[in-house]
């Protein structure tokens, strides 16, 4: 009685959502600050590789000194792409692993993610239309036209595979074909959306850093 006691703080106390990290949750946590705190360049990265191998599987192979590593690749890669042949491109006589459309999407995704990046950090004008926020409702209507063409074809009411190497613009499925050019455009506007709606949102979450 009659003297100070000094107490230790506790260790073990709990960030408060929307608090800013301490050094103890940051010592606590280095995998997950670290990429939080590199979230664009992570991002990127993950789909410069994700994208990059779709390209260099088959050209390994056609080299003659990847055929295994393609085989991997390409089942791996079945997950996320029907992987048609008669809608990829070609390399080396070998499918890339990710058809037009999904290389739409992915390419998309990191060239417009590093546009917004560099639009965000340098401040510049002319990507202002890239850097505003849009809703879950206007994100549908980005969506939309791939939805449609996806929809279209899976239904039967395009032409199917049997023309697909017909010489006819609207109904081959080789490059510069009607089908070719609308499975990318498609792809690239609802990629625009994403990364219009996600960006932003990323962005807010991450202001504590």
């Amino acid at each position: 009685p009659g003297q100070g006691v000094t107490v230790a703080p506790p260790t073990n106390v709990r960030r408060g959502v929307g608090s800013g990290p301490t050094s103890e949750y940051e010592n606590t946590h280095p995998v997950r600050s670290y990429l939080w705190r590199h979230r664009v360049g992570s991002i990127v990265s993950a789909l410069s590789i994700f994208l990059g191998l779709a390209w260099v599987a088959p050209l390994a192979a056609s080299l003659g000194v990847g055929g295994g590593f393609y085989n991997a690749v390409h089942s791996a890669y079945r997950i996320v792409c029907d992987q048609i042949p008669e809608r990829s491109a070609q390399l080396g006589g070998l499918p890339v692993c990710l058809c037009w459309r999904c290389t739409a999407i992915y390419g998309g995704s990191l060239f417009l993610g590093v546009l917004y990046t560099v639009g965000r950090d340098r401040k510049i004008g002319w990507l202002d239309w890239l850097k505003s926020s849009i809703s879950a409702p206007m994100l549908l209507l980005y969506v939309l036209p791939l939805t449609l063409d996806g929809l279209s074809h899976a239904a039967g009411w395009r032409s199917g595979i049997a023309d697909a190497n017909s010489s006819d613009f609207w109904l081959s499925w080789g490059m510069f074909s009607a089908d070719w050019w609308l499975r990318i455009i498609t792809a690239l506007v609802a990629t625009i959306g994403a990364v219009k709606f996600l960006c932003p949102r990323l962005d807010k979450l991450g202001s504590v850093y």
